[in-house]
């Protein structure tokens, strides 16, 4: 078949083409952090009266909102697929140099989200890297195992079936971007930024 040919092109896109708006991450969050929802439910009450709290605790319940680590598959917007690269080591012999490969070096992974009306996440965040290192004492935990954990982006088909899944292990926030506060503007969600360090990732190959 002709490399020309259309009907080659297509008979190469297995599965079709690949959707970059089609992806959801997922990770968990030391149990520490878990409660940032809880809190801002108790702060909405000693506001607004104890039924609002507890409208916003049930309706977080209901839809997995009452654990952050649900909540990021839904509120999480755009991320990218981590990188990694294999550095070249190089040897000399009689003036010429002989290349081979080095240690491999992982890239920190970002993700971008929607703040929700509580900033529930965002303050998960907030809590995550105080559990590590707290805003007033500079004081965090000897363990770990206590603040590090594992995450996971999957690109998917367009029937919602994963094609592979990249796991990050070992995460920790290392920067929780501003949130801008515009009074200009209009009709714009709020989100905000994290970065996250890791300590490698696996590939897991799921295509369907």
């Amino acid at each position: 078949m002709s490399q020309f040919s259309i009907d080659a092109f297509r008979a190469n896109l297995i599965n079709g083409l690949a959707r970059n708006n089609l992806f959801l991450v997922q990770g968990n969050f030391p149990g520490n952090s878990t409660q940032s929802i809880q809190g801002a439910a108790a702060v909405a009450g000693a506001l607004f009266g104890g039924a609002v709290g507890g409208a916003i605790n049930a309706v977080a319940a209901a839809v997995g909102g009452g654990n952050p680590s649900s909540q990021v598959s839904f509120l999480c917007k755009a991320s990218k697929i981590p990188s990694s690269t294999l550095n070249v080591n190089q040897a000399y012999y009689m003036g010429r140099p002989f290349k081979y490969p080095g240690d491999r070096t992982f890239a920190d992974w970002s993700i971008s989200c929607y703040n929700d009306g509580t900033y529930g996440l965002r303050k998960s965040f907030e809590a995550w890297m105080n559990l590590m290192n707290t805003n007033r004492t500079n004081v965090g935990p000897n363990s770990m195992n206590q603040f590090m954990t594992d995450w996971t982006i999957t690109p998917l088909t367009r029937e919602g079936n994963p094609i592979a899944r990249y796991k990050m292990v070992g995460c920790w926030p290392t920067t929780i971007a501003e949130t801008t506060m515009d009074m200009a503007a209009q009709s714009e969600p709020s989100t905000f930024d994290v970065t996250i360090s890791y300590q490698y990732f696996e590939i897991e190959n799921v295509t369907t």
